[in-house]
């Protein structure tokens, strides 16, 4: 019994607690989480914006950072750009983004300040918009910037015009007031005086300095013509501008007088006539002589005569003592004559009383011309009376020059029968055989394939292009600084050596009289003479007339001459212009400057340009093109030495290269060569290449040079706002130097 009990308390402790525990409980069930559908989506964002004023406050210079923080690759969008006082907004275009990235932006002069804004603070707003954003709440930024004080500068103006007569209204005085409106001193200037219709010459004064508000007062004293007598005259009375002016609109001012109808005193008139002339012997000189008459009512006082060929190559002139009334005098010069108008007949002119310094009652007949007749000089001839003639020498034929002949012409005939042996045919082919039948040659064997065979012919015509004369020529640009909006000016691009640029300047300032011209340049260059030079011209909102010219360098200045136009509705404001030249297709210099477009166009104002010389140039191709492209550049070499082409790429592109070698020579170098075509479009190297040089030196580092129609291999998205369409132009200029077939009628050659 005791047993049992125990055994039954064993099973109570530890057999029935087991058998619970085994048994199925009701637990809560607990939701399992959902699956979530991740979806890819990009998502622009926007950091680091800045804003610095440039173009001394007329401009704004922005640059902001897209990245994109989303879990796929942004597509190209737009970036909106506008400034918090100015609802005007400017859009550009936003390159493609992968996950992760960022892509910088720098705008140069992207938005236009007005005058109203100097010493104020203003905010510039970013925003950037693209298809497929899944945050747009992130897509904005903002920066504020302070605007500079404007310049403190003068501002002349003629306020009004009194004038009187003097010396019973012989002589009349003008007194003119100059006020300066602006915030400084003017400084030393000049008034000049002109009339309509033109009866002397202008006048001019010396202004003297004005402070700001205050006025000067400025006296001319004219002689009245006696032809102009009761005449009502239209005086043009202008303060010259002196520089950084801010108003040159105020400057004119134009006054109608009437002058006294009769002359108080009796006048001289002076006259010519009657000229004549004698030429030496020798015609070394020549005597001329000439009537100098006084037909007044009164004596004149001394004065000169004057006598002077076209141009003024040519000039002589004497005193002439004063006249009594209807008195004469006969005067006489001795001109001494040049050797280059010996065997010319030349108009002269005489004129006496040149200045004006006589006040006459006719000053119309002053002058008279005169044509002589110079013959050519002659030996004397000596007299040989009473002696017989002699007969003239036969003239005798060297000798020695006819053996010389025949010799060498012996010796050419012979050279030309072993050349045209069959033997010596046969002796050439083992050595070309080889060459001929070797796989695709390295970077280096093309070169040397390209080069002209060595014939006799070829030879001596390349020895002759080694000897053509070179020039360290020079690129300067001449433009106005500032127009009105729809205004027509000129753009010229002159091709000229160092001591040139002095008469460079001084015929754009001929073509442009009332105009400063900014004249930013570039260069030297070593060209060879006889060079023919592509320029191009683009200016932002303007339209070129024609904007491809062709310079042909000989040693002399040579320019190319732009027609633009501001296009109807360009706002105000900078507009980036940009010059290329180009040889043989590819860019060897860039000029950058600024146009100003504002309602009231200073003609002194001046404006910065940069301006970049190649002088190292990185030529990326593929395989199959590089016969052609490397042909091309061994032309540019010859004709243009100053520049160095890295084109051996080829042979360096391996993994272990791509990091090294070719980043440096892309980084180093000042242009871009792209030769695109079919092969290049689809070769992965040449990708790499250019996507390295967009990224590190920006589009304007690229040069395309097409190969083939835009049609056959389209641009990549990133460059197609560079010109690929002037690949037939690009191709014939390869054709030239390689001798080439002609493109068929359905494209560029295949790669």
């Amino acid at each position: 019994m005791k047993t049992h009990r125990i055994l039954f308390g064993a099973w109570l402790t530890l057999v029935l607690p087991a058998v619970l525990t085994a048994q199925p409980q009701s637990h809560p069930v607990q939701p399992q989480p959902a699956l979530v559908h991740l979806r890819i989506q990009p998502d622009w964002s926007l950091r680091s914006p800045t804003a610095n004023v440039a173009d001394n406050g007329h401009s704004l210079s922005v640059g902001v950072t897209v990245e994109n923080v989303g879990n796929g690759n942004a597509p190209a969008a737009k970036l909106r750009v506008w400034l918090k006082s100015s609802g005007d907004a400017r859009v550009v275009e936003v390159p493609a983004v992968k996950v992760g990235g960022s892509r910088p932006l720098d705008l140069f002069s992207v938005l236009a300040l007005p005058d109203s804004l100097a010493g104020t603070t203003d905010t510039v707003f970013f925003e950037v918009k693209g298809d497929g954003d899944a945050n747009p709440d992130n897509n904005r930024a903002a920066v504020g910037f302070q605007v500079p004080a404007g310049p403190q500068r003068p501002d002349l103006a003629v306020k009004s015009v009194s004038d009187q007569y003097a010396d019973d209204g012989a002589k009349l005085k003008l007194r003119v007031q100059v006020a300066n409106n602006g915030d400084t001193a003017s400084g030393p200037t000049t008034l000049e005086v002109s009339c309509t219709p033109p009866a002397w010459q202008p006048s001019r004064a010396d202004c003297p300095s004005v402070q700001p508000g205050d006025a000067a007062t400025v006296t001319i004293e004219l002689a009245v013509p006696p032809r102009l007598r009761g005449r009502t005259v239209r005086f043009l009375i202008e303060v010259l501008p002196v520089s950084n002016e801010k108003n040159l609109e105020n400057n004119r001012l134009q006054r109608d007088i009437t002058l006294p109808t009769e002359h108080p005193q009796p006048l001289p008139n002076l006259s010519l006539s009657n000229p004549d002339y004698k030429v030496e012997e020798d015609c070394s000189r020549f005597e001329f002589w000439v009537d100098v008459r006084n037909d007044g009512e009164s004596g004149s006082r001394s004065t000169r005569l004057e006598l002077t060929s076209p141009g003024r190559d040519v000039s002589c002139s004497m005193d002439v003592q004063p006249l009594a009334p209807q008195g004469s005098r006969v005067c006489t010069l001795i001109v001494d004559v040049p050797k280059d108008l010996r065997g010319k007949t030349v108009e002269f002119i005489a004129r006496v009383d040149p200045e004006n310094s006589v006040l006459e009652s006719n000053e119309d007949d002053n002058t008279i011309p005169c044509q002589v007749t110079i013959l050519l000089s002659q030996e004397p001839v000596k007299d040989t009376a009473g002696e017989p003639p002699v007969p003239p020498r036969p003239r005798q034929f060297p000798m020695l020059l006819v053996i010389i002949g025949v010799s060498a012409v012996a010796a050419a005939s012979l050279v030309w029968l072993l050349t045209r042996s069959p033997a010596f045919r046969r002796a050439r082919l083992p050595r070309r055989a080889p060459e001929m039948a070797r796989p695709e040659a390295r970077p280096e064997e093309v070169m040397k394939k390209a080069a002209p065979p060595a014939t006799a012919g070829a030879g001596a015509a390349a020895a002759g292009a080694t000897r053509k004369v070179k020039d360290d020529v020079y690129f300067t640009v001449t433009s106005p600084a500032e127009v009105a909006p729809k205004a027509d000016f000129l753009v010229n691009v002159w091709a000229h050596l160092d001591a040139q640029r002095e008469e460079v300047l001084k015929r754009a300032r001929q073509a442009e009289p009332k105009i400063e011209l900014q004249s930013p340049g570039a260069g030297p260059f070593a060209i060879a003479r006889d060079t023919e030079l592509e320029v191009r011209l683009q200016i932002a909102d303007c339209t070129v007339d024609s904007d491809k010219q062709t310079i042909r360098w000989t040693g002399t200045i040579a320019n190319a001459g732009f027609g633009v136009r501001v296009n109807d509705g360009a706002a105000e404001g900078s507009k980036p212009g940009r010059v290329a030249i180009l040889y043989r297709g590819l860019e060897i210099a860039k000029v950058r400057f600024l146009l100003q477009v504002t309602a009231a166009p200073n003609p002194v104002a001046a404006t910065d340009a940069t301006a970049t010389t190649h002088r190292k140039a990185f030529a990326s191709y593929a395989r199959v093109d590089a016969h052609d492209v490397l042909t091309c550049i061994q032309g540019m070499e010859r004709a243009l030495p100053g520049i160095s082409i890295f084109y051996d790429v080829l042979k360096f592109r391996s993994g272990e290269y791509w990091q090294t070698r070719l980043q440096q020579e892309i980084l180093a170098s000042d242009v871009f060569y792209l030769f695109w075509s079919k092969a290049a479009a689809g070769s992965e190297w040449v990708e790499k290449e250019w996507r390295f040089g967009l990224e590190k030196k920006g589009l304007d580092f690229i040069d395309p040079v097409p190969l083939v129609s835009p049609r056959e291999a389209p641009p990549p998205a990133e460059l197609s706002a560079k010109h690929f369409d002037d690949w037939e132009l690009a191709f014939k200029s390869y054709q030239a130097a390689a001798a080439l077939p002609a493109p068929s009628p359905g494209g560029g050659p295949q790669p």
